[in-house]
């Protein structure tokens, strides 16, 4: 019989419908049955497409004697972490910091007050990897509630005071200029793994805004070879098993320190930057194969994760067929039957195929074994003629893939994900000039405006028929600088109205008056909210929403002027002094907007009737790619004069007849560049100026 999560809009919650565990979902109804009850929470937080969620699921919640216990001695509560990651967040935190590390499924039992008091991630069944049965552990929690009620109490009302205050700003002292910037490098460098690429040494995950970060310092400190740490690292990524060789995207991370081996979930969130990555990098080095991975990664997530409804899903499970990875996998004789015996003899080597393999997932996962020359000579022909036969050979074991048993979608919509998403297509189509980037970026925008934003507040799940979970800053802030790129791209003047009205929105909401933003709106603990606030300023797998925040506000200041911009912005870095301080390299976005403030800048806007004239020019000075390098249309057809004298930047400049480029560095304006070569010889200047 299905327990009370069957009515429920989340895939996540849906799938455990069906336990035996008599599951609740976090709501004021379940909230209050636990104070009522008297009763100890049991918080289970985890997500669709995740491995270990199911492994427990199957292992316990479908286990009626566990079920029995728990449901006998618990207030059982699911959550999904893609609906609220600010419950996530603060449970994690805790978690953390009683155990020393996290993840999914996340394990947290509370009190009625909804204070921590124990947790952990997966449990076993039974006793084993060294960890008790967790029918074991629920009668030890169970049993010790009970007979030390005011000892845990105690316990969890002091955790929770530490948990509250680890998002509170630290003191310290602000880093001037550079300084910041330059203990991120060090501490990111220090990390770089110069065997393998990325950091650390497994489990290993792409970390796109760290990447990011590197590219932007190559170019702002003229050291290429920071920038050639960072192109290496994307193409061990691009040739490993961490990317799905056969569809083109990317798996969420590798299990191991040599992108061999991966976990085969797919997140919208890692393949949107991902691509944005693989096209910076071909705009900075003009390596074509890094433009065709960005390209096959936006193909496949038009395949995959493309809903009916105009935006995109969240992630594809990990698991299919019952078994982890099975979507994905290849054995030399699959490989036979789907291509033939001669076909296979050369696909094989190359995806790292090799005959006797033992089964497991290292030898079953495909990955780009040999580079194009190796594959061209092992097959006797040439390099190109090679790269058509792979390019057939792939997409005939992709169609052959489409048979299996397909992993299970995530169908939530997500704000902040589907914004990141937004912003890829028009990176795409900059660096490509490929128009139908920019129209997928424009109707994802608009699918996104018209149905998550009622005019005051944007939310942050579409469940496929209603808008729902009022937005987190990274929604606004996403999606703010999904609006900034679209204007870029495009120069339509309204994504920049839009960008304002959304960044104007998040300041209300998030912005707590000292500089300091929080990542959750008020707590209403009488809605079954938070009962702190989130705040966290940390780049990851992704950008800070706070480092976003700072990145569009640094726009607007330099586009618009005035004193209010610019005393939020610092504001904002003084809050944030003493985590930059002590922790910069997990603070790269923050760290680079302190460098950027008090370096000068070089700005070009190219003013033009229609973007047919503007081209020429916009595709010159988009292919620099520098950070510090702002590059804008001003498109007569798209920008009225009223409008283009609402900001400081566009005023005098709009144009109704020919092309012209104005260019500006350090506070100084030159003559407007009448050809693109003019225009290119004086940003070539104004770049190669030092700091």
């Amino acid at each position: 019989m299905p327990n009370r999560l069957a009515g429920e809009s989340s895939p996540y919650l849906r799938q455990h419908a069906a336990n035996a565990v008599e599951w609740r979902a976090w709501n004021d109804d379940a909230l209050s049955e636990a104070r009522m009850e008297d009763k100890p929470v049991f918080l289970s937080i985890g997500y669709s497409s995740c491995h270990w969620c199911h492994v427990m699921a199957h292992e316990s919640f479908e286990d009626e004697a566990t079920a029995a216990l728990l449901n006998e001695r618990f207030v059982c509560i699911k959550v999904d972490r893609e609906e609220r990651p600010d419950l996530d967040a603060l449970y994690m935190r805790a978690v953390t910091m009683m155990t020393g590390r996290g993840g999914w499924p996340l394990t947290v039992f509370l009190t009625p007050s909804l204070k921590p008091f124990y947790g952990g991630t997966y449990f076993p069944k039974d006793a084993r990897f060294g960890m008790p049965a967790f029918k074991d552990i629920l009668v030890a929690v169970s049993d010790a509630y009970s007979r030390r009620r005011g000892e845990i109490e105690e316990s969890a009302d002091n955790l929770f005071r530490v948990v509250a205050r680890s998002f509170e700003p630290e003191p310290g002292q602000w880093l001037a200029g550079r300084e910041a910037a330059s203990m991120a490098l060090k501490s990111l460098l220090a990390e770089f793994d110069e065997e393998e690429g990325g950091f650390g040494h497994g489990p290993k995950f792409p970390q796109p805004p760290l990447l990011w970060f590197l590219l932007d310092e190559a170019a702002r400190l003229h050291e290429p070879d920071i920038a050639k740490k960072v192109f290496f690292t994307l193409r061990k990524m691009a040739r490993g098993g961490v990317r799905d060789q056969i569809g083109g995207g990317f798996h969420r991370y590798s299990v191991d320190g040599m992108w061999r081996v991966p976990h085969f979930e797919k997140m919208l969130y890692d393949n949107a930057q991902l691509a944005s990555l693989y096209f910076r990098a071909h705009l900075l080095c003009g390596d074509g194969e890094f433009q065709r991975v960005g390209e096959e990664v936006l193909r496949d997530i038009e395949r995959c994760l493309k809903s009916p409804d105009g935006g995109y899903s969240a992630a594809l499970d990990a698991d299919s067929d019952g078994e982890e990875g099975r979507f994905y996998l290849w054995t030399p004789s699959e490989i036979e039957e789907a291509l033939g015996e001669a076909e296979a003899k050369v696909v094989c080597p190359f995806l790292g195929l090799a005959a006797g393999h033992s089964g497991d997932l290292e030898s079953c996962t495909p990955r780009q074994a040999l580079d194009w020359a190796e594959g061209a000579e092992m097959a006797r022909t040439s390099e190109p003629a090679f790269r058509l036969r792979m390019e057939n050979d792939l997409e005939r074991l992709r169609r052959k893939r489409e048979a299996r048993v397909y992993p299970g979608v995530d169908t939530n919509v997500l704000t902040d994900w589907n914004a990141l998403a937004a912003t890829t297509f028009f990176d795409a189509f900059m660096a490509t000039g490929e128009n139908s980037y920019r129209e997928k970026g424009e109707a994802l925008l608009d699918f996104i405006w018209n149905r998550l934003w009622d005019g005051k507040l944007l939310f942050h799940v579409w469940d496929g028929s209603a808008a729902k979970v009022p937005g987190f800053l990274a929604d606004y802030a996403y999606l703010a600088k999904a609006h900034w790129s679209a204007f870029e791209a495009t120069g339509t003047f309204r994504r920049l109205v839009e960008m304002e009205t959304l960044l104007n929105a998040a300041i209300e909401r998030f912005h707590a008056g000292d500089g300091r933003f929080y990542s959750t709106g008020e707590p209403q603990s009488t809605k079954g909210d938070l009962l702190v606030r989130i705040a966290d300023a940390e780049d990851g797998v992704l950008p800070s929403p706070l480092g976003v925040i700072a990145h569009v506000l640094w726009n607007l200041e330099r586009v618009a002027g005035g004193e209010g911009t610019k005393n939020l912005l610092e504001a904002v870095l003084r809050c944030q002094a003493g985590a930059l301080s002590q922790r910069p390299g997990s603070m790269v976005s923050l760290a680079a907007i302190a460098a950027a403030i008090t370096s000068p800048t070089v700005d070009v806007v190219v003013a033009a009737p229609n973007e047919g004239e503007g081209n020429a020019f916009l595709k010159v000075a988009r292919g620099l790619s520098e950070p510090r390098l702002l590059v804008l249309p001003l498109l007569a057809d798209r920008v009225t004069e009223a409008e283009a004298q609402r900001f400081p930047m566009f005023r005098g400049r709009r144009k109704e007849i020919g092309a012209s480029a104005y260019v500006c560095a350090g506070g100084r304006c030159f003559e407007p560049a009448e050809t693109p070569a003019r225009m290119e010889a004086l940003l070539l200047d104004a770049l190669a100026a030092d700091e």
